[in-house]
């Protein structure tokens, strides 16, 4: 083998082996670089950040849905609610910019006060018992739907897809309208909650498909 030939071959091993060792450093970069933010969306998270709408009003309803614990969290004695959103978004965003650990301090108040969550997620943290639509006993979805027969501007049969008629009609309709309310509110519950539909969405999730739901009268 000429000696050309031999320096072409060792100039190739060595430039495999730099690539390898660059390429390697390279992504071992990226690993250590990770921040948070990386590492909440690579699991599925949606962050309140990425709203393209609504932003505002949902920075403000997360801060009071626990605004104790987050006035805690961030050290504050804000009690207005749009201002304390505004402080918890910038906490929020300086969190978000660090690296990934599972060691970070701040990893749990993350996951909890700057990801969306959902419409149950919201009812629980404000102390409602979620109605369960695997539940065979229907005593407490009787009481919430008899409720929901008594305040027919509150809550027309209307506001639940695929209940038909009305309220006033004289046929008892309860046998037929209570699996179609288990499998409305089992969709709604699980979807996100968002600070922009809570009278259209929130607000008819708590009144028909809560245990709560029982004591709310016409008037709000």
């Amino acid at each position: 083998m000429s000696h050309l030939v031999k320096g072409s071959l060792a100039l190739g091993t060595a430039g495999t082996a730099a690539g390898g060792f660059y390429l390697g450093k390279e992504l071992l970069g990226e690993k250590e670089s990770k921040t948070i933010r990386q590492y909440l969306s690579d699991s599925g998270f949606q962050l309140i950040s990425d709203l393209k709408e609504g932003e505002k009003e949902q920075w403000t309803e997360e801060f009071k849905s626990d605004k104790s614990k987050i006035k805690q969290l961030l050290g504050t004695s804000e009690d207005e609610d749009a201002k304390g959103g505004e402080l918890l978004k910038g906490w929020c965003e300086a969190r978000l910019k660090q690296g990934y650990s599972e060691t970070n301090k701040d990893l749990d108040g993350v996951k909890n006060y700057c990801v969306m969550r959902t419409v149950a997620s919201q009812l629980l943290r404000a102390g409602k018992k979620v109605l369960n639509p695997e539940d065979t006993n229907n005593t407490k979805w009787e009481a919430t739907y008899n409720k929901r027969k008594s305040t027919t501007t509150l809550s027309p049969k209307s506001q639940i897809a695929g209940l038909t008629g009305s309220w006033s009609d004289s046929q008892d309709t309860k046998n037929n309208d209570l699996p179609i309310i288990k499998s409305w509110c089992k969709s709604k519950t699980s979807g996100l909650f968002l600070a922009k539909d809570k009278d259209s969405v929130y607000t008819p999730v708590e009144n028909w498909c809560t245990e709560d739901g029982a004591q709310v009268n016409q008037a709000q």
